[in-house]
């Protein structure tokens, strides 16, 4: 099962977190380190990723990109796969995530680590403020 970053992803919620099972988060977390380092992103930027102080594109870079595709959420040519989080969010969650995954997927960036970045920006904003 892959987790949603926005998940993906995304939340207007008073930072309210998607709860994945214990394999999803051991995943998550993997794909955030091997995704860190195969951009080469200092460790600084990262731990201000799940934050209100978002990182600039410049010091993420592909990161967030990086991170989606590996999930499942977007796919190699940067388009979002919306029925990935109506299958791996937790059907008692849907109510409350499904439109902040949809409306954070959508961005008029058109290279794929853009959009990787607009679409993670959103659910952090959302989801720290």
């Amino acid at each position: 099962m892959y987790p949603v970053l926005i998940v993906l992803a995304l939340i207007l919620f008073s930072n309210a977190e998607i709860i994945f099972s214990d394999a999803d988060e051991k995943r998550l977390k993997t794909i955030k380190t091997n995704c860190a380092a195969a951009e080469k992103i200092d460790p600084s930027f990262i731990s201000r990723v799940d934050s209100v102080d978002f990182p600039t594109y410049d010091e993420l870079k592909c990161y967030p990109y990086c991170v989606f595709s590996t999930f499942g959420i977007m796919t190699k040519t940067g388009e979002f796969d919306l029925e990935f989080p109506r299958v791996h969010i937790p059907a008692d969650q849907h109510q409350v995530y499904l439109p902040v995954v949809n409306e954070c997927s959508k961005t008029n960036a058109t290279e794929s680590c853009q959009r990787g970045y607009e679409s993670y920006k959103c659910y952090s904003v959302q989801a720290f403020a």
